[in-house]
């Protein structure tokens, strides 16, 4: 378009200077140019918006739609979970009746979901063996928290016993379901 228009004007400007060289005797120089009737004249075709444009700007092209944004992480498992598969049938009868050996030497009760939640999360370790070692679960942090590091077969217990005690060791699903309640932020969910 500025192409066109370059060339209407320099052509137009060629004419004028032309016929003002030209001109007769008179001494009225009076130049009258008329637009030929074949040009459109510069602005045709364009609507009022894009009147108001530069005529060289350059058209904006939309962008390419964005990329979706990546699917949520699944959710973690929730507390509900962990106690229902683990702790109510791995860590019995230690910390799950009143005078089991989890609660009386460990400092640990989980006789209900309830109790087990409040003594779990943001608590600092008790018992013989273990008080002072650290926090039994810090939230979005299994590799702190002293459940996940006693129950995971991969890594020797910071403190006491691996757990449970004088029981076979947790299935790595079990582990994988505590590691994902911590790690989703250990809810009471």
């Amino acid at each position: 378009m500025r192409t066109r228009r370059s060339i209407l004007f320099a052509c137009t400007a060629v004419v004028v200077t032309m016929a003002a060289a030209c001109g007769d005797d008179d001494d009225d120089n009076t130049v009258v140019v008329t637009p030929s009737p074949t040009l459109p004249p510069p602005d045709a075709g364009r609507d009022a918006a894009d009147a108001a444009a530069p005529v060289d700007a350059a058209v904006p092209v939309p962008d390419a739609a964005p990329p979706p944004p990546p699917p949520p992480p699944p959710p973690g498992a929730s507390f509900t979970q962990v106690y229902t598969t683990v702790i109510a049938t791995s860590c019995a009868p230690c910390h799950t009746t009143a005078g089991g050996i989890g609660i009386t030497t460990g400092n640990l009760d989980m006789t209900t979901q309830a109790n087990a939640f409040a003594n779990l999360v943001n608590v600092a370790a008790g018992g013989g063996s273990c008080a002072g070692e650290g926090t039994r679960v810090v939230p979005r942090s299994s590799a702190t928290s002293l459940l996940f590091l006693k129950v995971d077969p991969a890594v020797p217990a910071p403190c006491g016993s691996k757990m449970p005690l004088g029981l076979a060791p947790l299935s790595q699903d079990q582990v994988n379901l505590i590691n994902s309640w911590i790690t989703a932020g250990a809810l009471d969910n």
